[in-house]
C-alpha cells in the first residue's frame, strides 16, 4: 500500500498487487466521483484478487472527502475545479488542475501502465436515455481497445436479459478525463466503465463492474480465479467475513445497517445479490445478514 496526497484532506491508498511475474500492468480506479459509490466497490474487491502475472495498481477510494459526502463535484473547491474527471492535464508537460488530480496523475506517470480502467456510474440507462452515459463503456479511439471493449461488453451483457439495459459501446471520454489524458498523452490503453445507479441494487452495479474487469484481465492470462471473487484470503484469522444481501425485498434501513457494521472492528463486510448467491459465493464468508424489508416484495 502506498499513500496519495499523504498528509492531506484528500489522502487515499494505491495497492500494488504484483505477482513478480512478467506480464502487463493494469491500472484500476475507482470513487472518482463520489455519488458513483459502485466502483470504489468493485475496486476495493478487486485489490484483493490473485494474479498470476504482470502487476495491479489499484486506487478504490480515489476521492475520500467527495465518498464520504456522497457528492459528484470535490468538496470545497471552486466550482470550475470541482469535478475530478475534467481536472487531468490536456497536454504533455502539464500536471492537472488541482492538488487530487495531480497526486493521481503522479502515480499513472511512474506506474505507466498497459492498461487504465476508470469505474464510473450513470443516473439512467444510455439506450432509454441518452442524455446519460449509465450502462456504456466509454473507450479511447483505438481498435485495440475496442476489440478488447466489446469482449468486456460481450461478458458482461450475458449477464442482462432487458435488451434495453445492456451495455453498449461510445467514442472516446470527454477532454481532461483521467481516462483520456492517459491515452493521449501517455499512449495509455484506457476505458471509462459506466453501469447504472437508477433502480438497481449496489451489489449488481459492483459485480458488473467486476466482470469487466475480469474479463480484460482473463484475455491477457492474468486471473486463474472467477470474477465473484470478494473476499482476499489474507485477513487475519479473527477477522469476520460477513455477506449483507441487498436483493429483492431489503428494505430502506440497509443503508444504515451498512454504516454501523462497517464501524466494527476486525469485520470484512460485502454486499451480495441473487446473482453471487446463486454463483456459490457463501462458502467465502462466516456470517449471512439479510436486513428487514417487505416480504410481498
Amino acid at each position: 500500500m502506498r499513500p496519495v496526497c499523504e498528509g492531506s484532506v484528500w489522502e487515499t491508498r494505491c495497492y500494488i498487487v504484483d505477482s513478480n511475474k512478467p506480464g502487463p500492468v493494469i491500472m484500476i480506479v475507482g470513487g472518482i466521483h463520489g455519488d458513483e459509490p459502485a466502483g470504489s466497490r468493485a475496486a476495493e474487491q478487486i485489490r484483493h484478487w490473485e494474479i498470476t502475472k504482470g502487476k495491479l495498481i489499484v486506487l478504490p477510494r480515489a476521492n475520500v472527502p467527495a465518498l464520504s459526502r456522497k457528492t459528484r463535484l470535490m468538496p470545497d473547491l471552486p466550482e470550475v475545479y470541482g469535478n475530478l474527471n475534467r481536472n487531468f492535464p490536456q497536454a504533455s508537460g502539464e500536471s492537472g488542475k488541482c492538488d487530487l488530480s495531480k497526486a493521481l496523475w503522479s502515480v499513472v506517470c511512474i506506474e505507466r501502465p498497459d492498461w487504465l480502467l476508470d469505474l464510473h456510474e450513470g443516473y439512467d440507462f444510455t439506450q432509454i436515455n441518452s442524455k446519460s452515459v449509465g450502462s456504456s463503456l466509454i473507450a479511447a479511439e483505438s481498435s485495440e481497445i475496442a476489440a478488447q471493449a466489446r469482449r468486456m461488453l460481450d461478458a458482461v451483457n450475458e449477464t442482462i436479459e432487458d435488451p434495453n439495459k445492456k451495455l453498449v459501446l461510445k467514442g472516446s471520454p470527454a477532454t481532461g478525463s483521467l481516462a483520456r489524458s492517459a491515452f493521449e498523452i501517455l499512449a495509455v490503453k484506457a476505458m471509462i466503465l459506466e453501469t447504472t445507479y437508477k433502480e438497481q441494487p449496489i451489489s449488481l452495479r459492483t459485480r458488473q463492474h467486476r466482470i469487466m474487469v475480469h474479463r480484460l484481465l482473463r484475455d491477457l492470462a492474468m486471473v486463474s480465479h472467477g470474477h465473484d471473487f470478494l473476499v482476499g484470503r489474507s485477513q487475519p484469522i479473527e477477522t469476520i467475513r460477513a455477506a449483507l444481501y441487498d436483493g429483492g425485498g431489503v428494505g430502506s434501513s440497509l443503508n444504515a445497517l451498512e454504516e454501523d457494521l462497517a464501524k466494527m472492528e476486525r469485520i470484512v463486510l460485502r454486499r451480495i445479490g441473487e446473482p453471487e448467491v446463486a454463483a456459490g459465493v457463501l462458502n467465502q464468508f462466516d456470517l449471512l445478514i439479510v436486513p428487514g424489508g417487505s416480504g410481498s416484495k
